[in-house]
């Protein structure tokens, strides 16, 4: 859904929303992870499946934001500054609209507005966990993994160089 135009178009189904947020894993407390295995077709409510695709695209798009609006609200112990938005969402104007409605008055930004492209939080990311790995340093937080030790995370493999071809 480019920009959320589609999303836009569509009206919001908030029983879906009272449904999908009702799962176990949105009381359960970070660290957590999950993807594909859980947030699948089967999650989405039939009746959401069987109204017109505007209509399941705003209520998933509004879902989206809700659930990391209640995430911030039941986890984070601190009033939020501001909060950033990084990824694909960022790109995506309905999405960061609902997010400015739900989290008013903490001001929602893009990255982009502090001169980092959208999509370059996970390559920059990674750029750095190789940085630290080839310094030696750890490069993850065991707290936030739930792993029991800190570890360098990654295989280095050294390659033919460019300049020697």
């Amino acid at each position: 859904d480019r920009y959320g135009q589609m999303a836009a178009q569509g009206r919001i189904d908030m029983r879906a929303v009272a449904k999908m947020i009702s799962h176990p894993f949105f009381k359960r407390k970070p660290p957590k992870s999950t993807g594909r295995e859980l947030f699948n077709e089967h999650f989405i409510p039939r009746d959401l499946l069987k109204s017109r695709a505007a209509g399941w695209m705003a209520t998933l798009t509004f879902f989206t934001a809700y659930s990391i609006y209640v995430s911030y609200r039941n986890f984070i112990p601190h009033k939020l500054n501001k909060v950033i938005v990084s990824g694909g969402g960022a790109l995506n104007k309905t999405l960061m609209d609902h997010f400015s409605k739900l989290l008013s008055p903490v001001p929602v930004h893009s990255i982009e507005e502090f001169g980092i492209p959208a999509q370059a939080k996970e390559p920059i990311a990674f750029a750095f966990f190789a940085l630290r790995a080839i310094e030696g340093k750890t490069n993850h937080l065991p707290e936030t993994t739930n792993a029991k030790r800190e570890a360098i995370l990654g295989k280095i493999t050294q390659g033919q160089s460019y300049a020697n071809r």
